[in-house]
């Protein structure tokens, strides 16, 4: 790790953590958001989810920063991705999805190119969930060089609960084993029913 990395981990954490959580609306109607590489964070202050995460998982997990993600657009990926994709092409939905199965009744499919996702319908509702349960805020990076490294940093450091291997954090704790199982009943539900 070079002392440069540390310095924008710190800066990327200021920013991520210590930034005023927007949600989605805002955020598209202000256009803030950055066609930039940079990295993310998504918050959640609802008793209710928070509830679910916590029963979910086994583990305390307070209001505020619940993943970190990267991108090198960052208007893109946060604006239509997470919060108007597919589970198909985003981590963060597909597991909000699996953790929200059961209460929100989603329905599993597998899509063409044998991702797992939701039903169009489930997909609508998780959309309209998480645009009016989540916050974000972002920390535009000076180039996309070291995002990789910085993001690995940054997730080390907060360990955010609903990251997972794939960013550096899963695999250390019982509650990102917790997760997998969740992501596993999900994608094995999937299996026998083809996307509509």
């Amino acid at each position: 790790m070079s002392s440069d990395s540390a310095a924008l981990a710190q800066a990327a954490i200021d920013a991520l953590v210590n930034g005023t959580p927007e949600p989605w609306q805002t955020l598209r109607s202000d256009r803030r958001v950055p066609d930039a590489p940079g990295l993310y964070g998504v918050h959640a202050h609802d008793p209710e989810l928070i509830g679910e995460l916590q029963g979910k998982l086994s583990e305390h997990v307070g209001p505020g920063l619940v993943y970190v993600g990267r991108s090198v657009s960052l208007l893109t990926r946060v604006l239509t991705n997470h919060f108007a994709g597919n589970s198909a092409g985003s981590t963060l939905r597909f597991t909000l999805g699996c953790l929200l199965l059961d209460r929100l009744g989603l329905e599993p499919c597998q899509n063409p190119g044998n991702n797992p996702r939701f039903l169009r319908e489930s997909e609508e509702q998780l959309t309209e969930w998480m645009r009016s349960k989540l916050r974000v805020t972002f920390w535009a990076a000076p180039s996309a060089a070291q995002l990789e490294a910085i993001e690995r940093l940054v997730v080390q450091r907060l360990h955010p609960p609903l990251n997972d291997m794939e960013s550096g954090a899963g695999g250390c704790c019982p509650a990102h084993d917790r997760l997998a199982g969740l992501r596993a009943r999900a994608a094995s539900m999937a299996r026998p029913r083809p996307c509509r």
